[in-house]
């Protein structure tokens, strides 16, 4: 992604994330056995022109999927 675009991708990822701790609570990492986990990596490059790559990594028990895919309407 682009620089320009790097906070309306942070936007995105923040509003996934929002709601799934909205609907099913804490994310598994936080001790709580949650029904969901993410993972966010990025490579932050110092050249402004350049591109970073953001790696977004969510996943779920089964109930946790079928919201998502209803919420953000996504076929699979």
């Amino acid at each position: 992604v682009t620089a320009e675009r790097m906070p309306a991708l942070r936007a995105e990822i923040d509003a996934v994330l929002h709601w799934a701790g909205t609907v099913f609570g804490p994310n598994a990492e936080s001790g709580d056995d949650g029904e969901w986990d993410y993972e966010v990596h990025d490579a932050v490059r110092p050249d402004p022109q350049s591109r970073t790559t953001v790696t977004f990594t969510l996943s779920g028990s089964p109930a946790f999927c079928d919201a998502f895919r209803d919420k953000f309407e996504l076929s699979g």
